[in-house]
C-alpha cells in the first residue's frame, strides 16, 4: 500500500489518508456492534476484524508531511511561494482532523 501511496500527489495522499482513517473508523464501529448482537442473541461464532497496523498510519502521516516540505520547497526555490493567508482549503481540514483522530 505504501508503495502506491509515495507515487500519489500530496492532495491525493490527503485523501487516500482520509479514506484510510474514515474505514478504521467504521470498521472499529461495526466491531462493537457485531459484539452486541453477538451477545444479544447469544450466538457462538468467531469473527475477524481488520487489525490496525499503526505503523502503516505513522508512514502515511510522515509521507504526506514530506511532500508538504517538498512542495513547499519547490515553490519556494521557483519563486511562485506566496504564504497561503487564506483559509485552509476542506481537505486540508479534513486531513488535519483524521490526523489529529488517530
Amino acid at each position: 500500500m505504501l508503495e502506491k501511496f509515495e507515487e500519489m500527489s500530496e492532495k491525493d495522499a490527503k485523501r487516500a489518508f482520509i479514506i484510510y482513517m474514515n474505514f478504521i473508523k467504521v470498521n472499529k464501529e461495526i466491531r462493537k456492534m457485531a459484539t452486541c448482537i453477538l451477545q444479544e442473541f447469544n450466538i457462538q461464532l468467531k469473527m475477524y476484524f481488520y487489525e490496525v497496523d499503526t505503523k502503516l498510519v505513522e508512514a502515511m502521516k510522515l509521507s504526506i508531511d514530506l511532500k508538504e516540505k517538498q512542495n513547499k520547497n519547490m515553490e519556494e526555490e521557483s519563486g511562485s511561494y506566496t504564504p497561503n493567508t487564506q483559509s485552509p482549503s476542506t481537505l486540508s481540514k479534513d486531513f488535519i482532523a483524521a490526523k489529529n483522530d488517530y
